[in-house]
């Protein structure tokens, strides 16, 4: 797939260490439920994205703030080549064809 012009919105990177991540406010108050938000919303397609975009990281991690008080807080890591990036990776793949069917 071609990527032409893309932006990239980290909520902090550290190209020295190659990490990166985003931070994720949710009505969350358990781990199934972060798991199961990280599938609903893609943010394994975002992880993938960003790590193939920006070239210089190889791993990317999701930390989720659940807004209901007592505020808990969740973290999933992604590495370059692992299950999470390489599902990742098909979907993002998968939604360039969808796109370039439309075009």
């Amino acid at each position: 797939m071609r990527i032409d012009r893309v932006k990239c919105k980290f909520d902090f990177i550290n190209k020295q260490l190659r990490i990166s991540g985003d931070l994720k406010g949710l009505s969350i108050t358990n781990e199934l439920a972060f798991h199961t938000a990280i599938d609903h919303f893609n943010y394994d397609r975002q992880a993938a994205f960003y790590m193939d975009v920006a070239g210089c990281i190889d791993s990317h991690t999701i930390i989720g703030i659940s807004k209901s008080s007592p505020h808990k807080i969740f973290k999933k890591t992604v590495n370059k080549g692992d299950y999470n990036y390489l599902r990742g990776r098909e979907k993002y793949n998968r939604l360039g064809v969808l796109y370039k069917q439309l075009v």
